[in-house]
Protein backbone atom coordinates (compact mmCIF):
# COMPACT_ATOMS: atom_id res chain seq x y z
CA UNK A 1 0.00 0.00 0.00
CA UNK A 2 2.13 3.04 -1.14
CA UNK A 3 0.12 6.87 0.36
CA UNK A 4 2.64 9.59 -0.40
CA UNK A 5 0.34 12.47 -0.35
CA UNK A 6 -1.20 10.98 3.35
CA UNK A 7 -1.06 14.35 5.30
CA UNK A 8 -3.26 12.81 8.30
CA UNK A 9 -3.53 9.57 9.64
CA UNK A 10 -6.66 8.99 12.19
CA UNK A 11 -6.99 5.62 13.29
CA UNK A 12 -8.15 6.24 17.25
CA UNK A 13 -10.66 4.59 19.37
CA UNK A 14 -10.55 0.77 17.87
CA UNK A 15 -8.62 -2.13 18.79
CA UNK A 16 -5.49 -1.48 17.14
CA UNK A 17 -2.72 -3.39 18.74
CA UNK A 18 0.08 -2.86 15.82
CA UNK A 19 0.85 -0.36 13.49
CA UNK A 20 3.37 -1.37 10.59
CA UNK A 21 6.39 0.46 10.41
CA UNK A 22 6.58 -0.02 6.49
CA UNK A 23 3.08 2.15 6.42
CA UNK A 24 4.50 5.23 8.18
CA UNK A 25 7.64 5.05 5.69
CA UNK A 26 5.33 5.52 3.12
CA UNK A 27 3.98 8.51 4.27
CA UNK A 28 6.55 10.03 5.76
CA UNK A 29 7.15 13.05 3.90
CA UNK A 30 3.37 14.27 3.34
CA UNK A 31 2.44 13.23 7.32
CA UNK A 32 1.56 16.45 9.71
CA UNK A 33 -0.88 14.70 11.50
CA UNK A 34 -1.11 11.78 13.57
CA UNK A 35 -3.83 10.86 15.85
CA UNK A 36 -4.00 7.03 17.36
CA UNK A 37 -5.68 7.52 20.47
CA UNK A 38 -7.53 4.99 22.85
CA UNK A 39 -6.22 1.79 20.82
CA UNK A 40 -4.72 -1.04 22.83
CA UNK A 41 -0.65 -0.17 21.27
CA UNK A 42 1.90 -1.31 23.33
CA UNK A 43 4.73 -0.13 20.56
CA UNK A 44 4.58 2.58 17.73
CA UNK A 45 7.35 3.34 15.23
CA UNK A 46 10.00 5.95 15.87
CA UNK A 47 8.10 9.54 13.63
CA UNK A 48 12.08 10.96 13.52
CA UNK A 49 11.76 10.76 9.41
CA UNK A 50 8.72 12.30 9.36
CA UNK A 51 9.93 16.08 8.98
CA UNK A 52 6.48 17.68 8.78
CA UNK A 53 4.72 16.01 11.26
CA UNK A 54 3.37 18.70 14.02
CA UNK A 55 1.00 16.89 15.74
CA UNK A 56 1.05 13.59 17.44
CA UNK A 57 -1.84 12.40 19.52
CA UNK A 58 -1.25 8.60 21.41
CA UNK A 59 -2.98 8.80 24.55
CA UNK A 60 -4.97 6.03 26.27
CA UNK A 61 -2.56 3.15 24.76
CA UNK A 62 -0.76 0.71 26.27
CA UNK A 63 2.88 2.22 24.97
CA UNK A 64 6.00 1.39 27.34
CA UNK A 65 8.72 3.03 24.90
CA UNK A 66 8.61 6.34 23.70
CA UNK A 67 8.31 6.94 20.04
CA UNK A 68 10.68 9.34 18.51
CA UNK A 69 9.74 12.23 17.29
CA UNK A 70 11.39 15.05 15.17
CA UNK A 71 11.97 18.00 16.07
CA UNK A 72 9.03 19.73 13.71
CA UNK A 73 6.52 17.98 15.82
CA UNK A 74 4.81 20.86 18.44
CA UNK A 75 2.11 19.39 20.09
CA UNK A 76 2.64 15.40 21.39
CA UNK A 77 -0.11 13.52 24.08
CA UNK A 78 0.99 10.62 25.40
CA UNK A 79 -1.60 10.97 28.31
CA UNK A 80 -2.08 7.59 29.79
CA UNK A 81 0.07 5.01 28.45
CA UNK A 82 2.64 2.80 30.44
CA UNK A 83 5.55 4.86 29.63
CA UNK A 84 8.10 4.64 32.63
CA UNK A 85 11.60 7.00 30.64
CA UNK A 86 11.41 9.81 29.30
CA UNK A 87 14.31 8.75 26.78
CA UNK A 88 14.82 8.25 23.19
CA UNK A 89 12.11 11.24 22.90
CA UNK A 90 14.06 12.49 19.89
CA UNK A 91 16.09 10.88 17.05
CA UNK A 92 19.40 9.05 17.69
CA UNK A 93 20.97 11.80 16.37
CA UNK A 94 19.08 14.35 18.06
CA UNK A 95 19.91 12.91 21.29
CA UNK A 96 23.79 13.09 20.63
CA UNK A 97 23.73 16.45 20.15
CA UNK A 98 21.71 16.74 23.51
CA UNK A 99 24.01 14.64 25.05
CA UNK A 100 26.90 17.12 23.80
CA UNK A 101 24.87 20.14 24.70
CA UNK A 102 24.42 19.05 28.38
CA UNK A 103 28.22 18.31 28.80
CA UNK A 104 29.27 21.70 27.48
CA UNK A 105 26.22 24.08 27.99
CA UNK A 106 26.31 25.16 24.28
CA UNK A 107 22.86 24.88 22.25
CA UNK A 108 22.96 22.60 19.44
CA UNK A 109 19.11 21.56 19.64
CA UNK A 110 16.00 23.25 20.18
CA UNK A 111 12.60 21.31 19.90
CA UNK A 112 9.81 22.63 18.45
CA UNK A 113 7.42 21.20 20.95
CA UNK A 114 4.86 23.87 22.87
CA UNK A 115 2.96 21.26 24.39
CA UNK A 116 4.20 17.94 25.62
CA UNK A 117 1.33 15.72 28.00
CA UNK A 118 2.81 12.91 29.85
CA UNK A 119 -0.41 12.79 32.40
CA UNK A 120 -1.05 9.37 33.96
CA UNK A 121 2.17 7.69 32.67
CA UNK A 122 4.57 5.41 35.09
CA UNK A 123 7.50 8.39 34.77
CA UNK A 124 9.39 8.71 38.14
CA UNK A 125 11.76 11.51 36.94
CA UNK A 126 12.07 13.62 33.97
CA UNK A 127 15.63 13.62 31.60
CA UNK A 128 17.04 17.06 32.51
CA UNK A 129 18.77 17.14 29.27
CA UNK A 130 15.26 16.90 27.33
CA UNK A 131 14.13 18.98 29.36
CA UNK A 132 16.37 21.71 28.07
CA UNK A 133 15.59 21.28 25.03
CA UNK A 134 12.16 22.18 25.18
CA UNK A 135 12.84 26.12 25.16
CA UNK A 136 9.34 26.48 23.62
CA UNK A 137 7.21 24.02 25.48
CA UNK A 138 4.52 25.99 27.45
CA UNK A 139 2.39 22.98 28.23
CA UNK A 140 4.07 20.67 30.05
CA UNK A 141 1.46 18.36 31.78
CA UNK A 142 2.88 15.44 33.96
CA UNK A 143 0.08 14.81 36.72
CA UNK A 144 -0.05 11.81 37.77
CA UNK A 145 3.25 9.74 36.85
CA UNK A 146 4.29 8.94 40.42
CA UNK A 147 6.80 11.40 41.79
CA UNK A 148 7.98 13.26 39.13
CA UNK A 149 10.12 16.24 39.80
CA UNK A 150 9.18 19.73 37.90
CA UNK A 151 10.05 22.27 40.41
CA UNK A 152 12.64 24.08 38.36
CA UNK A 153 9.56 24.83 35.79
CA UNK A 154 7.06 26.68 38.09
CA UNK A 155 6.89 30.25 37.55
CA UNK A 156 8.74 29.87 33.74
CA UNK A 157 6.30 27.89 32.35
CA UNK A 158 2.59 26.59 32.46
CA UNK A 159 3.38 23.14 34.49
CA UNK A 160 -0.06 20.97 35.30
CA UNK A 161 0.82 18.34 37.86
CA UNK A 162 -1.50 16.66 40.37
CA UNK A 163 -4.96 15.64 40.18
CA UNK A 164 -6.85 18.88 40.05
CA UNK A 165 -5.88 19.82 36.95
CA UNK A 166 -8.21 19.35 33.75
CA UNK A 167 -7.98 17.58 30.36
CA UNK A 168 -6.18 14.59 28.83
CA UNK A 169 -5.79 15.16 25.39
CA UNK A 170 -5.19 18.13 23.31
CA UNK A 171 -8.13 20.20 22.21
CA UNK A 172 -7.53 22.32 18.98
CA UNK A 173 -7.47 25.93 19.25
Amino acid sequence: MEVPCLQTLCFGNNHIRNVPADLIAQCFSSLTTLEGQNNRLQSFPDLFDCKRLTVVDLSDNALEILPAINASVVRYNLNNNSLSLMEGLFSGAQQRQIQQQSSDKTTFFRSNLTELRLRGNKLSSLDEDIVRCLIDVSLLDVGQTGRTNVREWRGRRSVRQGRDTTSSSVHEP
